[in-house]
């Protein structure tokens, strides 16, 4: 038996832990890419505590899935995806009038607590709309759109390290940046976050009905895609723009191919796999930077 194998033997041990191996892992990320591999799914925090140091010791490569709707799946083999399953009693957090915080498990999906804004006007929480993610996820991202980003919301975060010790990293201004987290260390996992607004405002829930039409309008949603692929350069400097306007929609390289909807997702048009993303994200850079010398990051994780 392998190292990689005897340490996810072992894994199978942890109570709460959950160990599945050369699963297919296409349906759990919103590309849909072919893609085989290993999964852990992970019920407290505790398990989260024991595991990662398990990892660590083994030498096994992992990563976490989220909604996996900003990842690029290998086709066969890859790190460990680590998928957390914690215990979340919606009614009991999100029922009866709104609160000024809210104590919640990072695998809690953005779409519950957009619900809960549209439903009680939550000034603030309108950010969270549209995106495919978990909570946990959007802290570590600080993910956001037009309305807004996470990180102005988040007040502190339950954060477990890959030596399994857990710490709570107070966040506010400069705890965040763009697409980033720079409070969080290498490794380090958000387990749950303490999550604030800005009061109510009846406006609120307008807002978030407009903004999803726009998406529907805008963005290829009834398409398997990983949202948008490369992270803009500033407001007036938009990856999407400029790749509209070197006439590169519906470019296809195997089954990835952009969108003629919006320029900066790309869809698997049936098969396609990691290589035929990466391959065509790195066509799309490099005619970003020779048309207009400009180096767009990507966003999702290949």
């Amino acid at each position: 038996m392998g190292r990689r194998a005897l340490t996810l033997a072992r894994a199978r041990g942890l109570p709460g832990v959950e160990v599945e191996t050369g699963r297919d892992l296409g349906r759990l990320s919103t590309m849909r890419l072919r893609s085989v591999g290993d999964l852990a799914t992970v019920r407290s925090v505790g398990a989260l505590k024991a595991l990662l140091p398990l990892l660590g010791g083994g030498g096994v490569p992992w990563r976490v899935l989220g909604a996996g709707s900003n990842m690029v799946l290998p086709e066969r083999g890859g790190p460990l995806l680590v998928r957390l399953d914690l215990p979340f009693d919606r009614e009991a957090v999100l029922g009866g009038p709104p609160r000024d915080e809210y104590d919640l498990p990072a695998s809690v999906p953005l779409a519950l607590l957009t619900a809960h804004a549209l439903r009680h006007g939550l000034a603030g929480w309108e950010a969270f709309t549209g995106i495919p993610a978990t909570l946990g996820g959007a802290v570590a991202m600080n993910a956001g759109t037009s309305l807004g980003e996470t990180g102005p919301l988040v007040r502190e975060a339950l954060v477990v390290g890959p030596d399994g010790r857990e710490r709570t990293a107070r966040t506010g201004p400069g705890s965040f940046a763009y697409r980033s987290s720079p409070f969080l260390g290498p490794g380090e996992v958000v387990a749950s976050a303490r999550v604030a607004h800005f009061g109510t405002d009846p406006s609120v829930p307008g807002t978030i009905r407009r903004y999803l039409a726009k998406r529907r309008r805008t963005q290829p949603l009834d398409k398997a895609t990983c949202g948008c692929v490369l992270k803009n350069l500033g407001p007036s400097c938009r990856a999407g723009a400029l790749v509209d306007t070197m006439g590169l929609k519906g470019l296809r390289l195997g089954d990835a191919a952009v969108s003629r909807k919006h320029a900066n997702f790309l869809e698997n048009r049936g098969g396609a796999t990691a290589g035929d993303v990466k391959a065509l994200v790195h066509v799309v850079r490099k005619e970003l930077a020779r048309n207009f010398g400009l180096d767009f990051e990507p966003e999702a994780v290949l």
